[in-house]
């Protein structure tokens, strides 16, 4: 006959703590919660300078005969990088304690101004440190998302 732990005379075993953020996504790249530090948020608008040059390459090597099928991968590199610097943006504004909701004035900014103030706005955030304690947002970012890895 089978007798269930609790039963018996045997001592239990102490119950299991359930982590407080077990049903929270992972802080990865492919979700907006969390903060992201100055140095991230550079090497990032950095990689995807670097992208978009190699796209517009691609592009001028291919123009005799127009050639789009060239310029196409890095196209999609680039709009898949765009989209991870749009949650880049979002975590970055999150460490200096703002809401990511700020990113829509920045996007008004940016097409309002032809994409020139967006170059102001890129150097503000690159430059201006996030804060020192930990916020609604989560902790102060002290590991670099590029030092780990990212593709969690």
């Amino acid at each position: 006959i089978y007798m269930s732990r609790q039963y018996t005379n045997l001592p239990q075993p102490p119950p299991r703590p359930i982590p407080a953020n077990r049903n929270e996504p992972k802080n990865s790249i492919w979700t907006t919660s969390g903060r992201i530090g100055r140095k991230d948020y550079t090497i990032s608008i950095l990689i995807g300078c670097g992208m978009l040059i190699l796209a517009g390459v691609m592009v001028w090597l291919g123009k005799n005969p127009p050639n789009l099928f060239a310029a196409l991968p890095f196209g999609l590199i680039f709009f898949i990088w765009s989209i991870v610097l749009i949650i880049f943006t979002v975590k970055r504004l999150h460490d200096m304690d703002y809401s990511g909701y700020w990113w829509f004035l920045i996007l008004f900014i940016n097409f309002t101004t032809f994409g020139y103030a967006s170059i102001i706005i890129i150097i503000l955030l690159c430059c201006i440190p996030g804060t020192k304690y930990a916020s609604k947002y989560g902790d102060a970012p002290l590991n670099s998302i590029f030092s780990k890895n990212i593709f969690q």
